[in-house]
C-alpha cells in the first residue's frame, strides 16, 4: 500500500471522482478540493503533489499554482488542461508546474506522469534530509564540518546535485574531493544508476584510453574479446575523473567529442555507441594555468567546468579539527577494542598548530595511527607530537591562514622541500612519500621529476 498523498483540485464533479478513483486503484491516498481556496487550506507539507485544472472558480490554475508555490516552493504539482489552454499550461510550467495532463484523460498518461512527478518528490525529500544531516551534524560519513567556506561548499553540492550538468571540484589533495562527488551522485536524479570513480593517474598511459572507451575485439594485440570502456558501463549513472589534469591530449580530445556529441568511439570501431553520463571531474592543480601552458586543452576545461566546487583546505577551516578529531576516534575506536580515547587539550592545541598539508586524508591516517599506538584513554600532548614528526620550524612554514608563506621562499621551493622530506622519511619510498603527502604515485613521480629530485 502506497503512502502517498495527493490532491486532486477541480470544480467538475466527474472529473475529481475518475481521478480519485484511477489513484486510490493503485494504492494512493487521495485528497479532493473544488476551488483554490479550499484547495490551500488543505495543503500541507506531508502531501506529496497537487493535481489541479487550469480552470477554477474565483482564482484561476495559474494564480493557484503560484501561490501554493510560494507556500509550499518544493511541491510537485501537475496541471489538468483542455485542447484550447495548451499555451496557457506551458506558461504554468515556466512558474514551476512539474508537467500537465491533456484532457479527455487516458489513464495510462496520469499514472506514468504520477509516477514520475512522485520520484521527483522523493528525490527532493530526500536531499532536503540529507542537506540537513550534512548541515548540522558531523555524522554524515567523514563530511564533517561547521566552517562557513565547508559549509559553502556543502550547499554548493547541494544547489548543482539534481541540475544534469558536468561538474568540477577543485582543492588540494585530501580534501574530499571525492566524498564530494559521491554526493552529487546521491543527491541527483541519477542516484539509482552507477557511480564510478577513477583516478585518472593511477591508469598507465599506455591503458588509460582502451579503459575509459574500451576496444573491440582485435583492436590491438591480446584484445582477445570486446571490452566495455567504463564511460559505457557507467552509463545513465556518473562518472567521476578524478585527477584530470593528468590524461594525455588524445584522451583529452576523445573526452570532448564525449561531452560534445554524447557518444564514444571504442578503440577498433568505427561506430559510435551512444552515451548518457554525467561527468563530475576534480583536480588539485590550476587548470586554467594548465590551459596557459599548452597542457589541458581550452575547449575541454569551458566543458567540465560548466559549475564549480571549490574544497577548503584543512589549513583554512581549522576550527574543524577537534570536530573531525573527534568523529575519527569514534569511527576507529574499535582499532583500541572499543575504548573511548580522547585528545588532551594541549594536545588539541598541538593539532591546531600542525600544517596538515595532506588535509583530512592525513588527519584521519594520523588519527588511526594514535589511537593504536597511543597509551591510556587520553592522548598526551607527548603522543601527538611524537606521531606527527611535530617540528616548530615546519609548522611555522605555513601560517595559520593556509597561505603559503613565501617571504623567503617560492611556493615552488617549499613544495620541493615537502617532497623530498617525505622521500628522506620513507627511505626513498615513492609509495610510502605520496601517501604521507596526500598525493598519488604518479603525481608525485611527475613531481620528483619536474623539481630534479634524487630519490
Amino acid at each position: 500500500m502506497s503512502e502517498h498523498k495527493i490532491l486532486i483540485v477541480d470544480d467538475e464533479p466527474k472529473q475529481r471522482e475518475i481521478l480519485s478513483y484511477i489513484l486510490t486503484k493503485e494504492g494512493y491516498t487521495v485528497f479532493t478540493a473544488a476551488d483554490a481556496e479550499t484547495a490551500l487550506d488543505l495543503m500541507n507539507e506531508e502531501l506529496d503533489m497537487v493535481i489541479t485544472d487550469l480552470l477554477l472558480p474565483g482564482k484561476n490554475g495559474i494564480d493557484f499554482l503560484e501561490e501554493a508555490l510560494k507556500r509550499f516552493p518544493d511541491m510537485t504539482i501537475v496541471i489538468i488542461t483542455g485542447h484550447g489552454t495548451i499555451d496557457t499550461a506551458v506558461t504554468s510550467i515556466k512558474k514551476g508546474a512539474f508537467d500537465y495532463i491533456q484532457k479527455p484523460l487516458n489513464k495510462e498518461t496520469v499514472l506514468l506522469t504520477v509516477k514520475k512527478g512522485l520520484e521527483r518528490t522523493g528525490l527532493l525529500k530526500e536531499r532536503k534530509l540529507l542537506y540537513s544531516q550534512l548541515k548540522h551534524k558531523e555524522a554524515f560519513g567523514d563530511f564533517v564540518g561547521e566552517h562557513p567556506l565547508f559549509k559553502q561548499a556543502i550547499g554548493a553540492i547541494v544547489k548543482i546535485a539534481d541540475v544534469d550538468t558536468n561538474v568540477l571540484i577543485t582543492g588540494e589533495s585530501g580534501t574530499g574531493k571525492d566524498i564530494a562527488a559521491q554526493y552529487i551522485h546521491k543527491l541527483s536524479n541519477r542516484k539509482d544508476k552507477p557511480f564510478i570513480p577513477v583516478n585518472c593517474a593511477a591508469i598507465p598511459e599506455t591503458l588509460i584510453e582502451s579503459e575509459l572507451f574500451g576496444f573491440e575485439k582485435g583492436a590491438f594485440t591480446g584484445a582477445v574479446a570486446r571490452k566495455k570502456g567504463i564511460f559505457e558501463s557507467a552509463s545513465g549513472g556518473t562518472i567521476f575523473l578524478d585527477e584530470i589534469s593528468e590524461i594525455s591530449p588524445m584522451v583529452q580530445a576523445k573526452l570532448l567529442r564525449l561531452i560534445q556529441n554524447k557518444e564514444i568511439l571504442p578503440l577498433g570501431s568505427s561506430s559510435p555507441i551512444k552515451i548518457d553520463v554525467r561527468i563530475v571531474a576534480a583536480t588539485n592543480k590550476n587548470l586554467e594555468e594548465e590551459v596557459r601552458l599548452g597542457n589541458f586543452r581550452q575547449d575541454l576545461f569551458y566543458r567540465l567546468n560548466v559549475f564549480t566546487i571549490r574544497m577548503p583546505s584543512l589549513r583554512e577551516r581549522i576550527s574543524d579539527i577537534p570536530l573531525l578529531a573527534n568523529h575519527f576516534l569514534q569511527k576507529y575506536k574499535y582499532l583500541s577494542k572499543g575504548e573511548e580515547k580522547y585528545f588532551s587539550k594541549n594536545a588539541i592545541k598541538i593539532m591546531l598548530d600542525y600544517p596538515w598539508y595532506g588535509n583530512v586524508r592525513e588527519l584521519e591516517s594520523f588519527i588511526q595511527k594514535v589511537i593504536i599506538m597511543s597509551d591510556g584513554v587520553e592522548i598526551s600532548e607527548d603522543e601527538v607530537k611524537q606521531f606527527l614528526n611535530y617540528d616548530n620550524t615546519h609548522i611555522n612554514s605555513t601560517p595559520k591562514s593556509g597561505k603559503v608563506n613565501n617571504e623567503n621562499k617560492s611556493l615552488e621551493d617549499i613544495e620541493k622541500e615537502l617532497i623530498e622530506n617525505a622521500l628522506r622519511e620513507t627511505g626513498g619510498n615513492i609509495t610510502k612519500a605520496a601517501k604521507k603527502l596526500g598525493l598519488t604515485f604518479r603525481t608525485l613521480q611527475y613531481r620528483i621529476g619536474k623539481y630534479g629530485i634524487k630519490k
